[in-house]
């Protein structure tokens, strides 16, 4: 039976200062398809604890207000072809200035966006753990997930921890990417796979280093 690499990473964006409190902390992140309430260039958006994503082509954006936004680029990679995934109940409104055409009614929510191809056979799955944001790196058979590299702009430095996290750092916090996590799937179940991958840096950017383990199919 061939086996499907499943490679995870997340940010934790609640690094990044004290989470929301009342109401707000209580609505798990989703994803919103920009209808016009954004810049053009954004394909879908959404707020995290203290942030907001921005998911374009590409790249992702992170912006936290009074600071640069990080943007995260897949180096090498190809423009993501976005697909939303589990539609939510409710909707967003947004009602600015007086010209009802610009107002924007029934915007759906959707727990994750997949962005198709960033790599040939790399998709990217974007979604929330609470009010933060993860996001899976779906690597297909026989794929190098070697190929993946990210590069960062708007940080002032890039630091790697002996833990195996990378650490952006900015003017007023940080933003923390803890040590990518890998599993397989095998019949349907995942099992996660111990060592071999991890973080490597040169100047600004990171990229993976990876095990490749075989399997008899």
């Amino acid at each position: 039976m061939p086996i499907k690499p499943f490679i995870h990473l997340f940010i934790l964006s609640a690094a990044l200062g004290a989470a929301p409190s009342g109401l707000l902390s209580k609505i798990p992140l989703h994803f919103e398809p920009n209808l016009g309430q954004a810049d053009s260039r954004v394909s879908f958006m959404a707020r995290g604890a203290g942030a907001s994503i921005y998911l374009t082509p590409d790249e992702t954006v992170l912006a936290r207000g009074g600071d640069t936004p990080i943007r995260m680029k897949f180096t090498g990679g190809r423009k993501a072809k976005f697909e939303p995934v589990n539609r939510l109940p409710g909707v967003s409104n947004y009602y600015r200035g007086n010209d009802p055409k610009k107002w924007r009614e029934g915007v759906p929510h959707y727990a994750r966006v997949r962005a198709n191809g960033v790599y040939e056979g790399v998709d990217v799955v974007y979604y929330g753990n609470e009010r933060r944001l993860e996001y899976d790196f779906i690597v297909a058979p026989g794929v190098d997930p070697a190929r993946i590299r990210l590069a960062y702009e708007g940080a002032k430095e890039v630091r790697l921890e002996e833990s195996g996290d990378l650490t952006l750092v900015t003017k007023s916090g940080e933003w923390r990417q803890h040590r990518p996590r890998v599993y397989q799937e095998v019949g349907g179940r995942r099992f996660e796979v111990a060592g071999g991958t991890g973080f490597r840096t040169a100047r600004w950017v990171s990229s993976w280093r990876s095990m490749t383990r075989r399997s008899r199919s």
